[in-house]
């Protein structure tokens, strides 16, 4: 099983990918959600990640200082893992996915890509090419 987590906008009621650091992603690269569709990402040949644990996510939460309100957990069904490195970049994420998709072109060997200026990707990190939104999970 899987899980995503996803910013919930309060007037709307919209679900929107989430960033780490509290950040929403940018408007060009945001992505709705609606439970029971699949869903893609907006950057052609880049994915959405998801946890592979309730574990995983609720510390991800905590690290990261989420408050509740603002946010849902969903178990979440997925198609076509991509392969991602240890470090998540923290820089613009059109530059990351085009980084990435550019080693897999030469062959090299994703798990050895070095994200310079990234971060250890979360503990349960996984990506996939869609997403569905399956079972809204409660969390504290």
């Amino acid at each position: 099983m899987y899980y995503k987590l996803v910013y919930k906008d309060g007037p709307s009621g919209m679900l929107y990918s989430i960033c780490r650091n509290s950040n929403i992603l940018p408007h060009e690269y945001r992505v709705t959600y609606t439970p029971g569709e699949w869903t893609s990402p907006k950057i052609q040949n880049s994915g959405l990640f998801v946890f592979s644990s309730l574990t995983d996510v609720r510390q991800f939460i905590l690290d990261e200082g989420y408050c509740k309100h603002e946010i849902e957990i969903w178990e979440c069904k997925v198609k076509h893992e991509i392969k991602i490195p240890q470090r998540i970049a923290t820089m613009h994420t059109f530059e990351y996915w085009h980084q990435l998709n550019t080693i897999k072109k030469k062959k090299q060997r994703v798990k050895e890509l070095v994200i310079y200026g990234g971060k250890v990707a979360p503990p349960g990190t996984k990506c996939f090419k869609q997403i569905k939104l399956h079972k809204k999970i409660e969390h504290d």
